[in-house]
Order: structure tokens, then C-alpha cells, then sequence
């Protein structure tokens, strides 16, 4: 069992000569063992807040304990610094010899003991101060080898990944509060959250799970392109906009592989992928066939299997609505983009108008749908702007360290299994205590992820591979 009561102190700086070498110190009274051998040009007196004092610092004993060198020191008061405890760094010239007897001279008053390999960082996930996926991302920072390490590193560190399964863990958690509140009070047929709601919830926490996993898969390289997937009814445009987009990326290298146009619905019956590069950033264009809520034969009930597949593993979902037509609007997720096709078909009737502002974008609500004509080509740069900034926003939000992906891919998988349960519950039996038990199982994993459900075990494996002094 791990104990945060005592004082612990390691070099926090590279080993070598440097300009500066730096001494961490971490636990409640860091402030009072450091004043034996630290002289202040100002008072140094305890507080809540963060100060800096210059001075001067004797690491020595013996014969040359009344020698000294200048030493910057910095102080966190409780609850400020990033152990959540009472922290000071040392600032001192950067020689080995010089910063090892700093160390022993701390070690040596009986108060303080050597930090082993990750404990400061353990510290500050003990402390509630960081996540699980956080305290990795600095590990990440310390062996990234280039550019896109370090960046991936850093967005972790910033709560890239855990703080979206923050969220959803909230959300799952409010809705098995839901859940049992309603068991309680059966008797007098109160409902506290409606089945669609539920059935609502599940799917954007799925969708969540899913987007997180498949950027894991990203970081190893397995899948190393976001997928854009045109869905909709038959006949709706999909392939008409398939072909418009590669025909305006064509400049930057998308490709010439286009999809048939017919007049007749149902013309699309496989899906076409066509892969788009943009300036170094690469994802793949899907279009698939017609969603058709029964399919009359075998061939429509395939091509209605690949589709599905294709909304499955899609990064981003292109909602082809017809202009023209009266299909109702999808739910809103984070993971669907409404576009509004065959613009140039509306009839533009003041008095039927939809509200249109000047990035084309038509105002129905709460929700905005891109307009889009694949004939005039109106439309398809500000769908082609939304589509790079939807894609670079889940990238930046969601791009895993590799010890995470690692280390949490079961533990994803595990939760969606789960929430894949509790959607199937609620569908086809409505059994809100099998509901409850499925979304308290995807809590579990979820929880693994982040921390909040740990063991000695998961923390020894984790800590163990960091240098001391981190």
C-alpha cells in the first residue's frame, strides 16, 4: 500500500554539466528540513501560496559545511504544487557531484528519504491532481523520439483522453443514478428518464468508446487514416457528393475513382473508398449504399451489411439529407455531420426559405446542416473546412501514448462490449435492472482506464518505468 505521510526528495534534472540542476522535494514540512541548509536574501516563511526566493544553499559537511553556492529555490504551498502536497525545487548549479551531495545532505537529516523510480507523478495522481492516462503522458514526454511523440504526449497530458471518458463516465453514471431511482419508486410509476433517452445515452457513449479505440489502433499504425462515410437513404446524393469531393481535392491529390450516378435509387450497392491527402493530412472518403429499413433481398441485405460496417469504424459521418425532400433529421451526435444535398434544386420561396447564414450553413434549431450542391459545387469548400477541422479535433483529442493504447485496448473493448449489451436490453427486453448492471460493468472499465479503479499491481507496472526524479 502506497503512502504519501513522508518526505521524499530526488534530482529532477538530466545528469551532466549544465548551466542548472534541479532537487525536487515533495511532503508535508519539505520547507522547514530545507531551511537548515538554505539562506534566503528574504524571509522564508510557510504559506498556502507559491513563492520564489534567490539564496544561498551548503550541500556540504564536515570541513566544507560552511561553504555555500547560489541556489534559486521555489515553493508550492499545499494543494499548489503538482504533487498536491507541499513542494519545493531547488535550483542549483548544474554539477553532479555538487547536486548528489545536495541529496545526501536532505537524506541525511533523517527526515527525508530518496524518491523511488515515478513517485512524484504517483504522488499527483494519489492526490487527485492527474489521471492515469495523464500520469502516462508524462512518461510519453520522457521517451518521445520526434516531433509527433512529444505532441501526442502533451495533448494526453492535457487531458486528450481522459477527459472525454471523464465525461462519459458522468453521463453513464447520472443515468444509472436514473436507472435505480426509478426501481425505487415503481409503485407509483415515476419516470425518471425516459427509454429513449437511455437508448440515447448508450449510443453516444458507444459512439465514444468506439472513436477512442479506433485512434488507438491509429497510433500503432494499424489504421493510420480517419475514414469519412457518406450515409443516407437511396438516391439522396451520397454519390454525387462522393464524386464532387474527389473532384475538387483532385488538385491535392485525391484520385480519380468516382461512383456511378443514376437517377434510379438504389444505384450504389457496394461501398467505394477513395483515399484524400490535403497538404500531408490523409483520410479516406466512403460512400456506401442506400439505408434502406428493409431490405427485400440478399444482395440489399449485403450491401446493407457493408454500410453498416462502414458507420461503425467511420471517423466521421456525412448525414445525406435530400433539400428536396421531407426526410426527418437524425439525432445529434459528435460523430454526424448533416449535409443538405441537391441545393440548387430548392425552391427558393421567400416565404418557405430556410434561414441561411453566410458560411452556407441552414439554421433548423439547434442544430446546423452544411447545404451542398454537387452540380453548382456551392457548399463544398465549407463541407470540405468542416470535415478537416472535425478530423483534426478527434485526432488532437483523442491520440494515445503508446503505453496507453497498450494498456487500456481491453479495457475499451470490455466497455462497449458492455454497452453493446445494455443497448440490445434496452431494445429488446427493457429490463432497467440488466440495464443498470451493463452500464455499471462499462463504469468498471472505464474506471480502470482513468484510475479511479486501480490496484497496487496496475500502479507498480506503470510506475515502475519511470526514471527517479519524475
Amino acid at each position: 500500500m502506497y503512502t504519501i505521510d513522508d518526505i521524499i526528495t530526488a534530482r529532477a534534472s538530466a545528469p551532466g554539466i549544465g548551466a542548472r540542476g534541479i532537487i525536487r522535494i515533495s511532503g508535508s514540512g519539505a520547507l522547514e528540513v530545507i531551511r537548515s541548509f538554505f539562506e534566503p536574501r528574504e524571509s522564508l516563511v510557510p504559506s498556502a501560496e507559491t513563492m520564489i526566493r534567490s539564496g544561498f544553499f551548503s550541500p556540504w559537511t564536515g570541513i566544507n559545511a560552511d561553504l555555500s553556492v547560489p541556489c534559486d529555490l521555489y515553493y508550492w504551498g499545499e494543494g499548489r504544487g503538482f504533487t498536491g502536497q507541499e513542494s519545493i525545487e531547488l535550483h542549483l548549479p548544474g554539477s553532479d557531484p555538487l547536486l548528489e551531495s545536495a541529496v545526501r545532505r536532505i537524506c541525511d537529516t533523517g527526515r527525508v528519504r530518496l524518491a523511488g523510480p515515478g513517485e512524484f507523478t504517483l504522488r499527483a495522481f494519489l492526490a487527485g491532481r492527474i489521471d492515469l492516462t495523464q500520469a502516462e503522458a508524462v512518461l510519453g514526454i520522457i521517451d518521445a523520439s520526434g516531433d509527433q511523440e512529444l505532441n501526442a504526449a502533451l495533448e494526453q497530458l492535457a487531458g486528450g483522453i481522459g477527459k472525454p471518458l471523464a465525461e462519459l463516465q458522468e453521463i453513464l453514471l447520472e443515468t444509472v443514478c436514473d436507472l435505480e431511482a426509478g426501481l425505487d419508486f415503481t409503485e407509483e410509476d415515476i419516470e425518471f428518464i425516459t427509454k429513449d433517452e437511455i437508448r440515447r445515452r448508450i449510443e453516444l457513449a458507444r459512439d465514444q468508446i468506439r472513436r477512442i479505440l479506433r485512434q488507438m489502433e491509429n497510433r500503432e499504425g494499424r489504421d493510420p487514416d480517419p475514414h469519412v462515410v457518406l450515409i443516407g437513404a437511396p438516391n439522396s446524393g451520397k454519390s454525387s457528393l462522393f464524386n464532387a469531393l474527389i473532384r475538387f481535392c483532385g488538385k491535392e491529390g485525391a484520385g480519380s475513382s468516382e461512383a456511378i450516378v443514376s437517377s434510379v435509387a438504389g444505384t450504389t450497392r457496394d461501398y467505394i473508398e477513395q483515399k484524400i491527402d490535403i497538404k500531408g493530412f490523409c483520410w479516406t472518403l466512403v460512400d456506401t449504399a442506400g439505408w434502406m429499413e428493409d431490405p427485400s433481398s440478399a444482395f440489399d441485405r449485403k450491401s446493407r451489411s457493408f454500410a453498416n460496417k462502414a458507420k461503425v469504424s467511420g471517423s466521421l459521418l456525412l448525414y445525406c439529407l435530400d433539400s428536396t425532400g421531407t426526410d426527418p433529421l437524425p439525432e445529434r451526435s459528435e460523430k454526424v455531420l448533416i449535409v443538405r444535398t441537391k441545393c440548387d434544386l430548392i425552391n427558393h420561396d421567400p416565404a418557405k426559405k430556410e434561414k441561411i447564414d453566410n458560411t452556407g450553413k441552414i439554421k433548423r434549431g439547434s442544430m446546423d446542416n452544411l447545404k451542398v450542391s454537387s452540380v453548382s459545387g456551392e457548399g463544398i469548400p465549407q463541407l470540405l473546412g468542416e470535415i478537416m477541422d472535425r478530423l483534426r479535433s478527434e485526432k488532437d483529442r483523442t491520440e494515445a501514448v503508446p503505453s496507453t493504447a497498450l494498456r487500456c485496448r481491453e479495457s475499451l473493448k470490455n466497455a462497449e462490449a458492455a454497452l453493446e449489451r445494455g443497448s440490445r436490453i434496452s431494445q429488446e427486453m427493457n429490463d432497467e435492472v440488466l440495464i443498470a448492471a451493463s452500464l455499471r460493468e462499462a463504469l468498471d472499465q472505464i474506471g480502470l482506464i482513468l484510475g479511479s479503479v486501480h490496484t497496487d499491481d496496475i500502479l507498480d507496472r506503470i510506475f515502475s518505468r519511470f526514471c527517479i526524479g519524475k
